[in-house]
């Protein structure tokens, strides 16, 4: 997370009004980290409402990935 808060990784931002727990995703920022631990792919999306607090963070596999960045409209079907 420090590379977060040092602003080493850039957030994604994303223009949809699609509802995401109490906000809009456009409310949101997001962060991504890939890294990987004895062949094994992870990443770690941290969710920061805009100007304010961390609301989440996700570590999983890419399956869990691909569900968490559909809830954020971050991945269409079919990407």
């Amino acid at each position: 997370m420090c590379s977060v808060v040092e602003r080493k990784i850039q957030p994604i931002l994303i223009g949809s009004n699609k509802p995401y727990k109490d906000w809009m995703v456009s409310e949101l920022l997001t962060f991504r980290y890939p890294f990987s631990i004895e062949n094994m792919e992870y990443r770690i999306l941290f969710v920061k409402v805009k100007n304010l607090i961390y609301i989440e963070f996700h570590l999983e596999d890419h399956k869990y990935y691909d569900k968490i960045r559909k809830e954020l409209d971050l991945k269409k079907s079919g990407w």
